[in-house]
């Protein structure tokens, strides 16, 4: 099982949250099976940096593997490739 993160503390006005923005992995089968440890290791990541809460950008199938732990979908990126010129 090999999966990685990369997260970042982004400042609001008014909180602080844990930003995760990129996760993926090489058997998304295996480490979904984790994936209960993996919140609790960015919760408590999140609360040892005083964040507020916990962000992640992906894909809207994130919502379907989060939801259990209270993870709500705030809003959607969509992007458009011009391609190469």
């Amino acid at each position: 099982m090999l999966l990685a993160a990369t997260t970042e503390i982004a400042f609001y006005p008014l909180r602080k949250n844990l930003s995760v923005t990129f996760m993926g992995g090489d058997d998304s089968g295996l480490w979904y099976d984790y994936r209960d440890l993996i919140v609790e290791v960015f919760e408590d990541f999140a609360r040892a940096n005083e964040c507020d809460g916990i962000e992640l950008t992906g894909r809207d199938g994130w919502l379907k593997v989060l939801a259990k732990f209270g993870f709500e979908k705030v809003f959607t990126v969509v992007e458009k490739d011009l391609g190469s010129k």
